[in-house]
């Protein structure tokens, strides 16, 4: 089982993560959602939103696999996701990232991979360590992109962990929103960024 789930509402994709509580990817997992995004270039759609199932995690890291050739699977697995993220925003589609609880180590870097990071107030966020990363175009692309070169440095090597206001003062997330009403305004938002992305 992929673990994944998605639904379409209003021309806008939803994929959800869904290996509570932590949502830890695996090579399943990955292969599911390259595929998913993928199949989203051939649909009418204004938008993707990645979330994940649960109040705990978007998404906490991976599970470990048992040995080299497993571990040689879930990164090809992670590349097609990296690639499929980079062939959808070439199709002009964009993505959102929609942040509840942890997002740490490689769920840091899939949440970079969507265009718009939007997070709720008592989200935390960690870089992954070196030895850690799945999605090749996150630490290359994605993280030089939103932080200055200095606090990608330090935030990669330190391990340091982020709170939600935190990571938007550096930039890491571009929105932050109130846990109580986080369900209504992010719905807002999402309406709005679709109609954006409709009128690009």
């Amino acid at each position: 089982m992929s673990s994944v789930r998605t639904r379409v509402r209003n021309d806008i994709l939803w994929i959800i993560l869904d290996n509570v509580p932590h949502n830890a990817l695996n090579t399943a997992m990955l292969l599911r959602l390259a595929e998913i995004l993928r199949s989203a270039r051939q649909q009418t759609l204004n938008l993707v939103v990645l979330t994940g199932m649960g109040e705990e995690a978007f998404c906490s890291g991976f599970d470990l696999p048992v040995d080299s050739t497993e571990l040689q699977k879930l990164h090809q697995a992670a590349r097609s996701v990296d690639e499929a993220f980079q062939q959808l925003a070439q199709q002009g589609i964009p993505s959102v990232a929609l942040i509840k609880g942890h997002a740490y180590g490689p769920g840091s870097e899939l949440a970079a991979l969507c265009d718009t990071l939007i997070a709720r107030e008592d989200v935390t966020l960690r870089l992954p360590a070196e030895n850690a990363r799945l999605f090749p175009s996150a630490t290359s692309q994605r993280f030089p992109s939103l932080l200055k070169p200095e606090i990608f440095e330090r935030l990669a090597k330190s391990g340091e962990t982020l709170g939600a206001h935190a990571a938007l003062e550096v930039g890491l997330v571009h929105q932050v929103l109130p846990a109580a009403r986080f369900l209504q305004e992010s719905e807002e938002l999402l309406v709005m960024l679709s109609i954006v992305g409709l009128t690009a």
